[in-house]
């Protein structure tokens, strides 16, 4: 009697894949990036936890092109336009002796995305989940996250500023879109640290 040939059901090769492209990413970010740190969430982690370096690194890069990219085209007297990035935004402002406007527009869109960027990178690779260090930048990570929106407020504020003047008609540009994705992007990562920290520190298994 001839047997039935067995295939692996979809759990089964969900499973294989994500082996299979959590091996390639890690050998991806070891070239890149240098080797983790022993104890590190990049070090222990598997499946899906893998997929924390590319979300950082995009997120870093669309940060990237949301300061530098048009966030805003302005139409005066439907006759001038105008586009205008986050940087240029803050030259502006600065030239114009808006010291103190252009001081909060660059803590909140350019400082703050760039430390919870920093903090969050540093926790994936750099710092051992067992140790104390880690709980403390995961405890100021979690300040800093209450504060996660605040970038995109500042922003948008600023887009709806422009938008409410009567003497311009305003279009918002994709540098706006790649600053809000990079905000949601950093604070899906932290909190995907944060979750991968704790279930590894319990000794479970990613769930793939």
């Amino acid at each position: 009697m001839m047997r039935r040939a067995q295939f692996p059901g979809t759990a089964g090769v969900l499973r294989w894949d994500m082996e299979f492209l959590g091996q390639i990413l890690s050998k991806f970010g070891t070239m890149i990036l240098g080797p983790p740190a022993r104890g590190s969430v990049s070090d222990e982690g598997s499946g899906w936890d893998r997929a924390l370096g590319p979300l950082l690194i995009l997120s870093f890069c669309a940060l990237g092109l949301g300061l530098f990219l048009p966030v805003l085209r302005v139409d005066k007297f439907f006759v001038f336009t105008e586009q205008f990035s986050i940087m240029d935004s803050i030259m502006t402002l600065f030239m114009e002796g808006e010291i103190f406007i252009a001081l909060v527009v660059l803590l909140f869109s350019i400082a703050f995305p760039l430390v919870k960027l920093a903090q969050a990178f540093s926790l994936w690779r750099r710092t051992d989940i067992h140790s104390g260090h880690f709980d403390r930048r995961l405890k100021w990570l979690g300040f800093l996250s209450k504060w996660s929106m605040v970038d995109v407020f500042v922003v948008a504020l600023v887009v709806f500023s422009v938008k409410a003047s009567a003497i311009a008609n305003a279009t918002t540009e994709p540098g706006l879109y790649f600053f809000f994705a990079a905000s949601i992007g950093t604070a899906a990562a932290i909190g995907l640290i944060k979750a991968a920290a704790e279930r590894l520190r319990n000794g479970e298994e990613t769930v793939n």
